[in-house]
């Protein structure tokens, strides 16, 4: 039973998608067209729909017949499960989470319109009941005349004849036997219009005296059955008592003192039945006094009987006037039933209420407006939030009087200087069972973690949590105070899907992307259906402790950015991760114009250190050195050896080099660190490189700041570095690796977003004196963090833009090569390079394997490679995984003494001596290299998985590679591939 009355009418919204269903061209066949649905746009492959009463949407893939549901479409409606488009979470007063959704708190109560929109449709919801302190819409006083309009519009007799039981017909009628009272018209009560002298008391015992004082001298007349019985009882008694007197009948005579006693007990009944409706009629304003609750119903702002006025009774004087007189819910929802067929909207109960001087329905604070667009563009559903409209009870009034003589009709008047309250809207979670699979399908979800990731769907494991993890990783402005015992791989890609027997769909978020997460989990008991999807962190929030408790804080105000979320679909052949990911680089190919990679041979990466602190007695004082690990010349060396040694393509990552070592000074002039050389040797280096072809890239980062801070840096900790949501300076550090708690070891500051942009400009306008024509930045393709600095807020989407910008700046207005590190997706315009990007996932419980999704993405477009391979501790799998994918490999080394590093706080480096792994390193390079050597430019055409631990990758030209990762040979197709081996080909004869 709807208990609202939508804001566009059912007949008139009907009629205006049976216009637009005409106006389309409506090609498709009518078998296809879902029931219930209307068709509201049309591309040359794709039909979209809307079902009006539930605002679900479909969309019919033209090229496979094939139709995809926002939600399951054999989902139990009734129970409401699976059948929001959006769920909301925000924060109340006394709780720190609440959820409510597009459906059960607004479809269920009418609150939502529908219009057209190009090319699509346009859906505004308001979540939360608008009424929710009104649990039944009924007027508790109705005029006669409104009560009989109702009634003709009821068609049941026997439904007329139960709202006539539960409602009693009542006026106020002036009784000369009272006295008459006339306290004035007053919006206030009446004592206090009283300077002087006593004022009548209310006995609340007394009848006669409400129907004095409050009813001005007018008793409660009522049409009911009962009192109409009794009134003719004691009629009757009247007339034998009368009839007996005349005949001369003594007053002391049996019969007569038995008639005096029923005419007694008969006044009595009536008397206390009416009664009853007087106190009955009171409680309409001054509400039930229960025992477990205290006082229920009545008006606000009327707290006891002497709080009422004549005013507020006024209404009912010798007006006909019908009460309602039951409070059985059983009853009260019934009637509700009848009077919404017949029409009678919230509207009219505020209008009944008001003319009566009740409580009318007051609107709930807890309303949240989002409106939700789709359209179609080509062969894609474009889903946008505009955040700028969405809307959400931020500093709204809470206190507010009521004003019945408002000429306006205005009654409620909140106090613009009374107590305000804000519900933080933190989290929008968008489309969560869109193309979801039941219990009883096959397939997987993929999820961007790490290098991609495949959830089997139905795969039992329902012990492990859902799988929700942020998109570019986490943002590091939000501390964490223990991280997990484990390595979690990032979500480089705003990327996810589902493949559901023969077909598929993917969902690339274009925008808002750095706010969100993606979500996933399999068919659990409380949820049959298999379900991944973008959830959106709208306002980040943190735990804070006070001292006297932890209290939850929020950011200063609501993302504001779009959310836009772009679905493809997939069928046949390409319906699986590598479709998606085929699909996923031809976007990005269309939108940003990435060309193939031109370099026939295979790069090798080299990373040098160039320095690092240690803490070094200086005239017996304990002070904090640079030391050098490679030196310049070193460097040299060491490209001039693997250069001799046959190494052709070689991409040399230069970290350590600026002032301060590894973790350097803040970086706002490309100042070289003095212990590797003199300014001379440093430009002798990259003479040198250039000359032999190398590409050089010293590294820089500019988004983690030293806290070792000197007065000659150019450092602003308070306006540069950016805030937690506490307000304290935002400083990450390593982890203890026993107690997963922040060390202090290595301390940095974030920097703000907002001081980014000039400390590039400050960096290349020093660094360009180098001529050197290439760069390497460390995290700007690692990390997004956001700002909560209370009076330069800057969120974690604007952040990454801000990043984007001077990537650009960078790669196009300086003409600079680079090098990037993880590789989020927002850096692949201007990248050339990409090292240590994710070659795993995390391995979440819900996950069944890895798929290299990344790979297959960037592949031909991009070089990369993974982690430093002198770093992993199976290189044999690193090699393969390296083959596999059509990675390069990369090292990282020092040339010095690798004793150095004892006592600092970098002695993690393991493993790291050029002069023992140079051998080794050239001949992986050179074996990797050879192998690949068939598939530089080319894009990955597939990938599959042949048995387990073996799997194929197949190139646009033919050229495919077997991979196996087990430690026995294994046979594939009539080829024994070895241990740790892998086959090379044309054609792809492996089966």
């Amino acid at each position: 039973m709807e208990r609202r009355v939508r804001t566009v009418p059912k007949p008139r919204l009907f009629a205006l998608f049976i216009v637009l269903a005409f106006a389309a061209p409506l090609c498709t066949a009518a078998a296809t067209v879902p029931n219930g649905m209307q068709l509201v746009a049309e591309t040359e492959y794709l039909s979209l729909y809307v079902n009006e009463a539930t605002t679900e949407i479909a969309v019919l893939d033209k090229r496979s017949d094939v139709l995809w549901h926002s939600n399951p479409p054999d989902r139990d409606l009734r129970s409401g499960a699976a059948s929001e488009t959006l769920r909301i979470a925000y924060a109340t007063p006394n709780t720190d989470r609440v959820e409510m959704d597009s459906y059960n708190h607004s479809v269920a109560f009418g609150q939502y319109t529908i219009v057209p929109i190009d090319n699509g449709v346009r859906v505004e919801y308001r979540i939360g009941d608008e009424y929710k302190s009104v649990k039944y819409v009924l007027p508790q006083l109705i005029s006669e005349s409104r009560m009989n309009e109702i009634l003709s519009k009821v068609a049941s007799a026997s439904d007329r004849r139960f709202i006539l039981d539960h409602y009693v017909l009542i006026s106020l009628e002036r009784d000369p036997d009272l006295p008459e009272i006339d306290l004035g018209r007053s919006t206030r009560p009446w004592w206090k219009f009283w300077q002087t002298g006593s004022r009548p008391a209310i006995d609340e015992s007394s009848v006669d005296s409400v129907e004095t004082i409050l009813f001005g001298g007018h008793r409660l007349v009522a049409k009911d059955d009962t009192l109409t019985s009794r009134q003719q009882t004691i009629d009757r008694l009247e007339r034998e008592i009368e009839e007996l007197r005349k005949s001369g009948e003594a007053e002391d005579s049996a019969q007569m003192q038995r008639l005096l006693r029923d005419l007694n007990r008969a006044v009595s009944y009536y008397e206390s039945d009416r009664a009853k409706l007087v106190w009955t009629l009171v409680s309409k304003y001054r509400g039930t006094i229960v025992a477990q609750y205290g006082r229920v119903g009545g008006r606000s702002d009327i707290q006891s009987i002497n709080d009422l006025t004549q005013d507020d009774f006024r209404a009912l004087r010798n007006s006909p006037t019908y009460m309602l007189n039951t409070d059985t819910p059983f009853y009260l929802a019934d009637m509700e039933q009848i009077f919404a067929e017949a029409g009678y909207t919230i509207a009219d109960m505020y209008a009944d209420h008001v003319h009566y001087r009740l409580e009318p329905p007051i609107k709930s604070l807890e309303v949240f407006v989002i409106p939700i667009e789709y359209r179609l563009d080509g062969d894609s559903l474009v889903v946008r939030i505009p955040m700028e409209e969405v809307s959400y009870p931020h500093e709204v009034p809470t206190e507010f009087e009521l004003d019945f003589e408002d000429p306006g009709g205005n009654v409620i008047r909140y106090k613009e200087g009374g107590k305000r309250q804000t519900y933080p809207l933190y989290q929008i979670d968008v489309l969560r069972c869109f193309g979801a699979a039941g219990s009883d399908e096959e397939g997987y979800i993929f999820v961007p973690d790490g290098c991609g990731a495949l959830i089997y769907l139905n795969n039992g494991r329902t012990d492990y949590p859902i799988y929700s993890e942020p998109i570019y990783g986490a943002d590091r402005s939000i501390p964490v105070e223990q991280a997990v015992p484990y390595e979690k791989q990032p979500n480089c890609l705003p990327v996810f899907g589902m493949k559901k027997g023969e077909t598929a769909w993917y969902a690339v978020i274009e925008k808002g992307e750095a706010v969100a997460s993606v979500r996933a989990d399999i068919a659990r008991t409380r949820d049959s259906y298999n379900v991944v999807l973008a959830s959106f962190s709208t306002m980040s929030r943190m735990l804070i402790d006070t001292g006297g408790g932890k209290v939850m804080t929020y950011q200063p105000s609501l993302y504001r950015g779009d959310i836009q979320i772009r679905y493809f679909f997939l069928s046949g052949e390409s319906a699986d991760y590598v479709g998606m990911a085929k699909g996923y680089r031809g976007y990005l190919i269309a939108k940003h114009g990435l060309k193939r990679v031109d370099e026939n041979s295979l790069p090798m990466f080299v990373e040098f250190v160039g320095a690092v602190t240690k803490v070094q007695p200086v005239m017996g004082v304990p002070v904090t050195v640079p030391v050098a690990l490679t030196t310049f010349e070193d460097a040299t060396t060491a490209v001039r050896e693997l250069l001799g040694a046959g190494i052709e393509n070689i991409k040399v990552r230069y970290s350590g080099w600026l002032s301060g070592g590894l973790l350097h000074d803040f970086p706002a002039r490309a100042a070289a660190e003095k212990a590797l050389g003199s300014f001379d040797q440093f430009r002798r280096l990259v003479e040198f490189l250039d000359k032999e072809s190398v590409d050089f890239f010293p590294d820089v980062r500019f988004l983690e700041v030293t806290t070792r801070n000197t007065v000659l840096d150019a450092l602003d900790i308070r306006r540069d570095t950016a805030r937690f949501l506490n307000g304290l300076m935002a400083t990450v550090s390593e982890y203890d690796p026993v107690t997963l708690t922040p060390s202090g070891v290595n301390a940095r500051y974030i920097l703000s977003p907002s001081a980014l942009p000039d400390l590039v400009d400050s960096f290349l306008k020093d660094y360009l004196r180098y001529g050197n024509k290439a760069l390497s930045l460390g995290d700007l393709g690692a990390e997004v963090n956001a700002d909560y600095h209370r009076s330069r807020f800057v969120d974690r989407q604007r952040a990454r833009e801000i990043i984007e910008e001077q990537c650009k700046k960078i790669s196009q207005a300086a003409g600079l090569r680079t090098l990037f590190t993880t590789g989020n997706a927002y850096v692949f315009p201007y990248a050339r390079h990409i090292v240590d990007v994710p070659t795993e996932c995390t391995g979440h419980g819900l996950e069944n394997e890895a798929v290299p999704f990344y790979q297959i993405v960037v592949h031909g477009l991009i070089d990369f490679a993974g982690a430093p391979i002198n770093s992993v501790a199976d290189t044999r799998k690193a090699k393969l995984k390296a083959i596999e994918t059509g990675g390069g490999l990369y090292f990282r080394w020092i040339t010095g003494d690798v004793s150095i590093l004892k006592g600092t706080d970098f002695a993690d480096l393991l493993n790291v001596e050029y002069q023992r792994w140079r051998d080794d390193a050239v001949a992986m390079h050179l074996e990797v290299s050879g192998a690949l050597k068939p598939a530089r430019g080319r894009l990955i055409e597939n990938h599959e998985k042949l048995a387990d631990g073996v799997y194929r990758t197949t190139y646009d030209n033919g050229y495919a590679v077997v991979v196996n990762y087990n430690n026995t040979p294994i046979q594939v197709g009539g080829l024994t591939i070895d241990a740790y081996g892998y086959w090379l080909g044309m054609g792809g004869e492996v089966h």
